[in-house]
């Protein structure tokens, strides 16, 4: 793509586009303007494609770029639903699917961890959505969330984690860290459409 391949970049695009935009609705849920700041940062990345440094994680690089392009766009409409700082919305919902794939958990213990999620903060949540459904490392979480040490994505999850098994430790035992797990990766993320 850096040579100018629009073959390459159409590649990228279309393998990228679905996935920060899930990534995106995350952030707001105004589907056309989360569209229109998208397309402009694929336009922008072509545009600037023969002075882009080297990258070794196009992943990570594109989620980075990305979320700091779309809270700058964001902000400046006044379309976070709060300012970004260590506090900001990012909102995970849990489909209707989950349930039917885990009969084995009771409805009570459904409940209970839907609602445990819901303790999560912001930061907490985005770092599980990153971490558990698009399975990145901590390395790569740390870098899109602008942490300063990897250890603070890993403890950032693993704080998650532990408020999870706070609030379902009164249930009787069988909804253990590997149950949860997949619950969790079974999160909807509104899917995308172009």
């Amino acid at each position: 793509m850096k040579s100018g391949s629009e073959k390459a970049f159409e590649q990228l695009y279309d393998k990228f586009f679905p996935l920060l935009f899930r990534y995106g609705l995350q952030f707001c849920p105004a589907r056309d303007t989360l569209k229109d700041c998208l397309q402009d940062f694929f336009v922008d990345l072509f545009v600037r494609r023969s002075s882009l440094n080297e990258v070794k994680h196009v992943k990570n690089y594109l989620y980075t770029a990305f979320r700091h392009r779309l809270i700058r766009h964001l902000s400046g409409r006044q379309l976070l639903l709060e300012p970004l700082s260590l506090s900001y919305h990012f909102e995970v919902t849990f489909s209707h699917e989950h349930a039917l794939i885990h009969e084995q958990l009771d409805e009570l213990k459904q409940r209970k961890l839907v609602n445990a999620f819901k303790n999560l903060s912001s930061r907490q949540k985005e770092a599980v959505f990153l971490r558990f459904y698009e399975n990145m490392g901590y390395e790569e979480i740390a870098g899109i969330m602008k942490m300063k040490k990897v250890k603070y994505a890993r403890t950032l999850v693993y704080r998650a984690i532990g408020v999870l098994r706070e609030c379902i430790k009164d249930l009787d035992g069988s909804l253990t860290l590997y149950s949860m797990l997949p619950l969790l990766l079974l999160c909807r993320f509104p899917h995308s459409s172009r």
